[in-house]
């Protein structure tokens, strides 16, 4: 097993008139908490969103358990267990916790385009058992305070 999960070496981010990142290295070991801090433009954003694979790097590479990889689309970071969970969190008031936990990754019925309700309500429940919380995943969001 390698000994960072996820390393970006020499990363550049280039955009018309600007380099947003600059030969950045960054090393991340299991168990490991990092912040990033900056002022406005000084390239947070857009390093988080190479590393969920929102933007591919214009130099460098990005290796995550020791091997090389290429994230073209975030969902192709999702599948190796990479995501990003942004400050201001969207939600939909008028839908459901459940609903608002699976948006755009809904649990179908393979072969069919039947949502799977009540398996979605269990996860849903769990976690939120997990978090300690007290209201059903049936609950409307827009009924709950922040």
């Amino acid at each position: 097993m390698a000994e960072y999960i996820l390393e970006l070496n020499g990363i550049t981010k280039i955009f018309p008139g600007i380099k947003a990142l600059d030969n950045v290295y960054f090393k991340l070991k299991p168990g490991e908490i990092h912040a990033l801090m900056g002022e406005n433009g000084a390239g947070k954003s857009t390093f988080i969103k190479v590393i969920t694979g929102v933007y591919q790097p214009d130099e460098g590479e990005v290796l995550l358990n020791g091997e090389h990889v290429e994230f073209k689309t975030p969902n192709a970071a999702k599948d190796q267990g990479i995501a990003a969970i942004y400050q201001h969190v969207t939600c939909y008031p008028d839908l459901s916790v459940t609903e608002n936990i699976f948006m755009g990754h809904e649990k179908v019925k393979r072969g069919t385009k039947r949502i799977l309700w009540q398996e979605m309500h269990e996860e849903a429940q769990r976690l939120l058992s997990e978090l300690g919380a007290t209201f059903s995943a049936k609950t409307l969001m827009g009924a709950l305070s922040i």
